[in-house]
């Protein structure tokens, strides 16, 4: 969405982390959960560790062709970065999602191919990625913890 706004931080995480903030009115998120349909790239993940974010549920990860397609800056990963961080963040990866992840990455692609100069939000086939994540969340919230 980043690239449509002119804003290459407007990523959806980091979009949530700035809502989140500005209607908390701090920029502390201790203790609060972000849900992501594929895995976070190292900028959100970076935003959400500076936020506070303890932990981050996604139902994607990170593949090749992803970073061939530029969903990713790279092949760097989170999981290392986290392990070197000073804080850690709990990462939860939920694989039972991850064709409905897939299936919203591709529903946003073929709308971006389609007309590249509109910004779906709010109406139609980008509502879905709003569902899938509540979906993980939902799932997340009700399955057993390890």
């Amino acid at each position: 969405m980043g690239f449509r706004l002119n804003d290459p931080s407007g990523h959806s995480e980091t979009t949530a982390i700035r809502k989140a903030c500005k209607k908390l009115k701090t920029s502390d998120l201790r203790g609060a959960v972000l849900y992501a349909s594929l895995q976070p790239c190292l900028m959100c993940f970076s935003t959400a560790f500076w936020a506070g974010i303890s932990k981050i549920v996604y139902g994607c990860r990170k593949t090749k062709e992803m970073i061939t397609k530029h969903y990713y800056e790279g092949s760097t990963d989170i999981h290392t970065v986290n392990k070197n961080n000073t804080r850690k963040i709990e990462l939860v990866y939920v694989p039972d999602f991850e064709k409905e992840s897939l299936d919203v990455v591709q529903v946003w692609e073929d709308q971006r191919q389609a007309n590249p100069m509109k910004v779906f939000v709010g109406k139609g086939k980008a509502e879905e990625k709003t569902d899938a994540v509540k979906e993980i969340k939902h799932y997340y919230q009700k399955s057993p913890r390890k």
